[in-house]
């Protein structure tokens, strides 16, 4: 089967950055496409990993030499790709670097130099994978007759790169013209590179063109040299930061998929761009996370011939679209059925004899009065006789001085012997109709499974007693996306449930900490639907869910459903990645669960100050029992932490809802102090990535009372540094870098200029933002002050590791 066949024809419609060419189209003659992170995406969050990756395969075939890691290899390779760089630019005229110059420059006791180039290619063509995006619009082109150009900065060769084109899932036949800056003498930054493929084309004009490449200096300052049309292939820059806070948190965060999770957030052209944060929410956080959880479900039920699936619960409707995407795309033969059924309709279908402990148990219950109690209940003698405090909720009957005998009149009343049989027959009705439901919707009991996002598995074991005290022994499958510890106790009781991630004490740290708020991820996924309530018969017998009135505005739904939009989207990147790089995806799913788990737990944890300020304003609604909705962040937390302060704040609101009511504590403080919890994590993270380490030098330039200066490097690490800058207020003036082909240009509004130009200003406090030159820029700086009597601060990170 040919694998292009899969991709969806009309995606790049979807995309935001190249749907604009759907007007105008039929003047595109000549499509020019970039070939790296535009068409080709790298299974890696570096390209610098692949050196590492180099390494790593070189020493396990022994051609490194004793003793060297692969890190060393990694900085090796950079450091002479790097001045193979600068010294061929710095030729008149100016040349390209080859891969075989870098690998001749390198010294010889380093291995066995041939057969590591060739290992650097083979790990380049393992880690290429098809942009679909790129590729869907390049065929669109094709069928309607223009030329199809792939232009490359690179020092690898034309053979090589039609290799990585090859296995990453790209036809060679579509391309009418491949250009190698090293073999044809010119790079795009120039423009060069451009005159060189427009001069193959004499017959189509520059209008006619259209160039579509990542970079904004060699795509986009190149293609205007050459006078022909552009567009920028970029994302949306807040993914950085949340990149940067993942790595900074756990480390490298499923690198795999960090080029898919960007692209997915690119796919919502021609939706409302003012919920476009909540889509990229759904694309690049939560959607690896349920992606890999519908796979998880397909993969058991696959192994264990297992065919129909009921989701339940409120998040139900999304999981049954996922598993069932997830099954047809292995051609698995599945239903997946959302089920309605919730802690309310289930609890007391689980009670056999009422008593004083499942008495108890109504009073733990959040946001119940007294007067929704007795109605649950069917018990209208009771709230007369309790009338007088019919709006008292339920988890206040035992607090304050003259509470607990309030608590005890009403225990002592529910366990009279009367009540309790009323109640007991109360529980029996439920019983009978919500397996009545059960039947009617799931058919035969046996071999059914259940899927819910977690956490304590309450519902799965009311469903387990309701059917056992009935004595009826189904075989059903209960799975979880987050299992808690007590999960075990579960099994331990013969309820056969599983979960994808924690089940039986794993990733505990994690999954408690989403427990501990699971509004905030639980109501992402709900698209408007009610609680259940309970069930009805109809007058031809069939059983229908009752459910509660939505609360939720509506505003508040259209972002919700455009989140979910965001994962359906991710899940389709998945899909893309799955059948291009299978044993890299089964790898993943063996391998890397607790990274999964990373993405979601992040935002619960440690949210970026944007996430913070949308999920904030969701509303939630408890619904056990109760008909309320409250704001996820309330005014009355932010009195509550302005008492207390960020640490107690903290410390008091992590267990639970006990102390003021809190639903999420993270965003709380995360409006008010943005970067308490991140620099708390980073002062406990031995980690020395980039980020860290700019985050690190912003901050003691401020704390030395430095408010303004420069940063020293475009590249890469430049822009973590003015991440790292906006984070902790430090003005950035100018860029500088020692390119004069960048000179002018703007980055995120900040102008790039030469040393010579900084020092006009009156800032003389510079920031180096690089690694490898780290010790050759400070030097440089200090030695173009030598004849001023000015005295430069210069910063830089101790690059040590």
């Amino acid at each position: 089967m040919n694998k292009n066949l899969s991709i969806d024809p009309e995606l790049w419609k979807k995309d935001r950055y190249l749907s604009s060419l759907i007007c105008g189209h039929n003047r595109v003659e000549l499509l020019s496409v970039d070939i790296f992170d535009t068409l080709i995406l790298r299974t890696c969050l570096n390209p610098g990993d692949v050196f590492y990756e180099t390494g790593r395969r070189a020493i396990e075939r022994g051609l490194l030499r004793t003793g060297m890691n692969p890190k060393e290899f990694q900085y090796i390779r950079q450091q002479f790709g790097h001045r193979i760089f600068q010294e061929k630019r710095a030729e008149i005229p100016p040349s390209e670097e080859t891969i075989e110059g870098i690998y001749e420059s390198m010294p010889r006791d380093v291995g066995s130099m041939d057969e590591i180039l060739n290992i650097e290619i083979e790990v380049e063509e393992d880690f290429s994978c098809v942009n679909p995006a790129i590729m869907s619009l390049i065929k669109y082109f094709k069928d309607r007759g223009a030329k199809v150009a792939l232009l490359t900065d690179m020092y690898l060769k034309r053979e090589h790169i039609e290799g990585i084109l090859r296995r990453g899932g790209f036809p060679l036949e579509w391309i009418n013209l491949l250009l190698v800056s090293n073999e044809a003498g010119a790079n795009k930054g120039s423009g060069a590179l451009f005159d060189v493929m427009i001069a193959h084309f004499p017959h189509i004009q520059k209008d006619a063109v259209v160039h579509i490449g990542d970079n904004p200096r060699s795509d986009g300052a190149g293609a205007e040299r050459a006078g022909i049309r552009h567009i920028i292939y970029g994302y949306d820059k807040h993914l950085d930061m949340v990149f940067n806070w993942e790595g900074v948190r756990y480390g490298e965060v499923l690198p795999e998929i960090s080029q898919l999770r960007k692209l997915a957030t690119r796919l919502n052209a021609g939706d409302n761009m003012d919920y476009t944060p909540w889509f990229n929410i759904g694309a690049a956080v939560l959607g690896p996370f349920f992606s890999a959880f519908a796979e998880w479900v397909v993969d058991i039920c696959v192994k264990e011939d297992r065919h129909r699936v009921f989701p339940i619960m409120r998040g139900g409707t999304l999981l049954a679209r996922m598993i069932e995407e997830a099954a047809r795309q292995r051609d698995f033969i599945l239903t997946a059925t959302p089920l309605y059924v919730s802690r309310q309709t289930t609890a007391f279908a689980a009670i056999e004899d009422f008593n004083e402990w499942e008495a108890e148990f109504l009073f733990i219950r959040r946001n119940i009065t007294i007067r929704r109690l007795f109605g649950l209940l069917e018990l209208p003698h009771g709230l007369k006789e309790f009338s007088e405090f019919g709006d008292t909720l339920t988890q206040d009957t035992g607090s304050g001085a003259s509470c607990w005998s309030l608590k005890r009149k009403l225990l002592d009343y529910l366990t009279r012997h009367d009540i309790q049989g009323k109640i007991t027959a109360l529980a029996k009705r439920h019983r009978e109709i919500l397996i009545a439901y059960l039947r009617q919707t799931c058919g035969e009991l046996d071999g059914v499974v259940t899927v819910d996002f977690g956490f304590q598995g309450t519902i799965q074991n009311n469903i387990h007693y309701a059917l056992k005290h009935e004595g009826i022994d189904a075989a059903m499958t209960h799975l979880v996306a987050l299992g808690e510890e007590n999960l075990r106790q579960l099994i331990f009781n013969g309820i056969d449930i599983r979960g994808f991630a924690g089940s039986g004490g794993e990733n505990l740290d994690m999954i408690r900490k989403i427990n501990r708020s699971p509004a905030v991820l639980e109501d992402l996924i709900i698209e408007g639907i009610g609680t259940t309530t309970g069930y009805k018969e109809g007058a031809d017998g069939q059983i229908a869910a009752v459910l509660e009135k939505n609360l939720i505005p509506e505003d508040e739904i259209e972002k919700k459903r455009s989140c979910v939009k965001g994962i359906l989207e991710f899940q389709a990147m998945w899909a893309h990645i799955r059948r291009l790089r299978p044993a890299l995806a089964a790898g993943m799913m063996a391998t890397r669960r607790r990274q999964f788990i990373a993405l979601v737990h992040r935002l619960v944890d440690m949210p970026v100050l944007p996430e913070a300020q949308l999920l904030s304003t969701l509303h939630h609604e408890d619904n056990y029992g109760s008909n309320s909705a409250a704001q996820i962040c309330k005014d009355s937390d932010n009195k509550l932490l302005d008492a207390l302060g960020p640490e107690k704040f903290m410390d008091k609101t992590r267990y639970g809802f006990s102390h003021g009511q809190v639903i999420w504590p993270q965003g709380v403080v995360s409006l008010k102090f943005p970067t308490y919890i991140f620099k708390r994590y980073c002062a406990m993270n031995n980690s020395m990535n980039y980020f860290t380490m700019m985050n690190d030098m912003a901050g003691l330039m401020l704390d030395e009372g430095i408010g303004e200066c420069m940063v020293y490097g475009a590249g890469e690490i430049g822009l973590v540094f003015l991440q790292a800058a906006s984070l902790n207020a430090l003005k950035v003036i100018n860029i500088i870098d020692a390119n004069n082909n960048l000179w002018g240009e703007r980055i995120n509004g900040i102008e790039v200029v030469s040393l010579s130009e900084a020092m006009k200003g009156q800032v003389h406090n510079y920031a180096v933002a690089s690694h490898i030159f780290a010790i050759e820029i400070v030097k440089t700086i200090e030695a173009a002050y030598d004849n001023t009597e000015i005295k430069p601060r210069v910063y830089s990170a101790p690059w040590y590791f």
